[in-house]
């Protein structure tokens, strides 16, 4: 199953001994003009225990600009010497992947070493899973851009994993993933259009996404620590989602946003945090709501919504699949996927929580599983400006604020 998985300055300080292949062409792709034949490349890390095979079967455009020209080109082989060359603080490892056009519905999964990604095209079968769009591993310093993405999986994540079966090689390798600007994507997936974190061993941080559309998906927006990685500093604005739910056994039922903080494998020292996460001017349109769960206390810290809308859908499968939470992967099984009724926004164990200019709406009929407009637990210093929480029954509350504390500010304000 397709999955496109970039694994971009890997590691840092070590080198990379580029040794010429012979040309390998093994299947001929129909699709954009650039993209011809397969092509490969032995990547021989200094500081591995082995190397890991690194195949692109797609994108012509690879540079490593300012160092050497096209790597794989019309050429029948590649016999120029490659000198080698440390990760370290580079951005630029074999360069930008551009003009790609890719679709089938099913392939083997790679991965790519870039600096930056724009302009691709990508259609995977919705109905096979881990058909992912593009995959980025502890990667660093990335810049993607115009980007159409169809995906039975994800469509573009972003983990921290210090190991993958998936790359040979790729043992124990521990550093920052950091620094990655994503804008100007079209996006439909059965999984998450944006997913960040996982299970993952090493932290993310200092991520923005912004003017991206998602559109008949099944989540939205995807941010999880489930091991000891931690993720902060990740903003998201001017986007339009549009989610529903769907059948079959698709990790999560609907939600414009997720975010879950809880033990998903055995952590190895404790468990990761989420701290200074931000949404501003945000449109949803969504058969259920935004849910934030953190599994502990101090799980999730400065959370932002400003100029977030969502309106709730009733939909078709509501009484087959709607009033469940889907927390998938959890240790304790009884926490992946349960019974619960759904409120427009959902937030537990947070602290510093902003919310700015937040309405929730519903359609006039909705399923009985639906009802607060806002509903918290465990939140410290919640702060609520200027909002509209409707609540999607008559018998059911606009906000429902459990073992809850308001700013003073908030407080303030609602005695007026």
């Amino acid at each position: 199953l397709l999955a496109v998985h970039i694994a971009v300055q890997a590691i840092a300080d070590i080198q990379i001994e580029f040794r010429p292949q012979p040309f390998r062409p093994q299947r001929l792709l129909r699709e954009h003009a650039l993209i011809q034949q397969w092509r490969a490349v032995d990547i021989q890390p200094a500081h591995l225990d082995q190397a890991f095979f690194v195949q692109s079967h797609e994108a012509l455009d690879l540079r490593r600009t300012g160092m050497m020209q096209e790597i794989f080109g019309s050429r029948q082989n590649l016999a120029d010497p490659f000198e080698a060359f440390p990760f370290g603080s580079m951005a630029i490892l074999l360069g930008q992947i551009h003009g790609l056009e890719h679709e089938r519905a099913m392939g083997a999964e790679h991965a790519i070493l870039v600096e930056g990604v724009s302009d691709i095209r990508v259609r995977n079968s919705l109905l096979m899973p881990n058909a992912d769009g593009l995959n980025f591993t502890s990667s660093s310093n990335i810049t993607i851009t115009g980007c159409d993405i169809v995906a039975g999986d994800d469509a573009l994540a972003f983990s921290g994993y210090s190991v993958h079966h998936e790359l040979p090689g790729y043992n124990d390798v521990r550093r920052l993933s950091e620094n990655v600007t994503v804008s100007n994507c079209l996006l439909q997936t059965r999984s998450s259009g944006i997913r960040v974190g996982g299970i993952d061993q090493n932290s993310l941080r200092n991520y923005r996404f912004d003017n991206i559309t998602m559109y008949d998906s099944n989540r939205g927006i995807g941010i999880f620590v489930h091991q000891d990685g931690s993720i902060e500093n990740v903003h998201f604005s001017n986007m339009t989602i549009q989610t529903r739910l769907h059948t079959g056994d698709w990790w999560g039922n609907g939600e414009p946003i997720h975010i879950s903080v809880i033990e998903g494998a055995p952590v190895e020292n404790q468990l990761g945090t989420l701290k200074n996460v931000s949404f501003s001017n945000i449109e949803m349109t969504a058969e259920n709501g935004i849910v934030v769960y953190g599994d502990q206390p101090g799980a999730i810290d400065d959370l932002r919504f400003d100029r977030v809308r969502i309106h709730l859908k009733n939909g078709p499968l509501q009484e087959e699949y709607g009033g469940n939470f889907d927390l998938r992967p959890a240790t304790e099984l009884a926490k992946n996927l349960f019974k619960h009724d759904i409120p427009g926004i959902y937030i537990r164990h947070a602290s510093n929580v902003e919310l700015n200019r937040v309405k929730v709406s519903w359609d006039e009929s909705m399923s009985s599983h639906f009802n607060h407009g806002l509903w918290t637990e465990f939140v410290t210093d919640l702060d609520i400006s200027s909002s509209v929480f409707n609540a999607a029954h008559s018998n059911a509350l606009k906000m429902n604020l459990q073992q809850t504390t308001l700013t003073e500010t908030t407080e303030s304000n609602s005695k007026k």
